[in-house]
């Protein structure tokens, strides 16, 4: 059975994942955002990296899980200084990314990805 932790982290950086890519390109146009822009696309990143390290040992996974909260952190920080309701649904979405990965980090064993991984890769 997969890890509750786990699993609710999987689903947060895939949430954020969509929030920052929409979040970035509607940066994108302003060139007063672009520091934004980038925020966003360094926290998509990270949450592609720990996704694609869901395969790894878990010292890896644990390493990657902290980076991708971090970038989720900087990231909602960065939308935050905002207005407008795809900068709040980003940070949002940033700050429920880096709480369920630093859950997820703090978990002794973090088993369990292996039976949800051929569904993400489908």
């Amino acid at each position: 059975m997969i890890d509750d932790s786990i699993q609710a982290c999987i689903a947060a950086c895939l949430a954020c994942m969509r929030k920052t890519l929409q979040c970035a390109d509607t940066c994108c146009d302003h060139p007063e955002l672009r520091s934004c822009e980038r925020t966003c696309r360094k926290c998509f990143a990270a949450c592609v990296l720990w996704l694609a390290d869901l395969h790894e040992g878990i010292h890896e996974r644990r390493r990657s899980r902290l980076a991708c909260a971090y970038a989720c952190e900087l990231c909602a920080d960065a939308c935050d200084k905002h207005q407008g309701a795809s900068y709040r649904e980003c940070a949002t979405a940033g700050r429920d990314c880096a709480e369920a990965c630093r859950k997820a980090a703090s978990r002794p064993n973090g088993r369990g990805w292996e039976t949800i991984l051929p569904d993400l890769l489908d």
